[in-house]
């Protein structure tokens, strides 16, 4: 656990360091750099701050406290994430309306059976990868100010600390000067180059998080359920809602995760 975080860490330093600091070399070794650096961010949410959030990093809870603010680094927040994936998704894992998971797309992309197939969803498989690239964006820009605004998060009510105001408009003015701001200001390149870095980052981040969170949902042996129907599905079939990352394999599972859906139901 310790090497895997020295390891995203150290290359997280590294990386941005060399696009905000380093000699500016336009061309596509600054392009490479930001990509690594994506997916380095993605890195850090699935290695390190999940495993954190879950309490699983450290038998400590307050070093698992510690490095699940590292969330906030990376675009997400640490806190909305843990009300919509540990509490919501983990208790209803794979039902429509409740698992904020399988809500990648609404209209757009459909994972679960239970919801209504439109046609052009047949395509789905053409354009869900770029979609999945927005994630990240939508995660830092929109998502997580819905969500903490919505007076209901799936079944769960949420009723907020007044620290976790700060917390949330505090790190996100964070993260906007460090990734956006600061490389406006120092990164000697016009704007609309540095911003189409910005999103080249955020492009990657988020194809590599949705290939890695999402593909759990869609592969042989998962369930889509219903709340009624949930007890029943997970305990007398034995099979569970959404895949452990240890049994997939992922060059021969991730066509799954933009075909899942995509035919009409029978």
């Amino acid at each position: 656990m310790w090497a895997k975080t020295s390891f995203f860490l150290a290359s997280f330093c590294l990386l941005y360091g060399l696009v905000v600091f380093g000699p500016v070399s336009p061309g596509l070794w600054l392009v490479l750099t930001t990509e690594l650096l994506g997916a380095c961010n993605a890195g850090i949410g699935f290695n390190i701050c999940h495993d954190a959030l879950h309490g699983a990093f450290s038998a400590n809870k307050r070093v698992n406290q510690v490095f699940s603010l590292l969330f906030n680094l990376v675009g997400a927040n640490s806190y909305v994430w843990n009300l919509t994936h540990n509490v919501v998704h983990h208790t209803y894992t794979n039902i429509p309306g409740h698992d904020e998971d399988i809500e990648v797309a609404p209209g757009l992309i459909r994972l679960s059976p239970e919801e209504l197939w439109r046609p052009w969803q047949r395509y789905q498989h053409l354009y869900a990868l770029p979609l999945y690239g927005l994630a990240s964006l939508s995660w830092l820009f929109r998502k997580d100010y819905v969500k903490f605004c919505q007076a209901q998060i799936g079944a769960h009510v949420s009723h907020h600390l007044r620290r976790e105001y700060v917390n949330l408009f505090g790190y996100k003015a964070l993260y906007y000067l460090l990734f956006i701001a600061l490389p406006l200001a120092v990164v000697p390149l016009p704007w609309g180059q540095v911003l189409l870095g910005f999103l080249v980052l955020h492009l990657v981040e988020g194809v590599v998080m949705g290939l890695v969170f999402q593909l759990a949902h869609v592969v042989e042996g998962t369930t889509f359920s219903t709340p009624r129907r949930q007890r029943h599905d997970a305990g007398r079939l034995g099979r569970a809602p959404a895949a452990d990352h240890g049994q997939l394999r992922a060059p021969q599972r991730a066509g799954q995760l933009l075909l899942w859906g995509a035919e009409p139901p029978d």
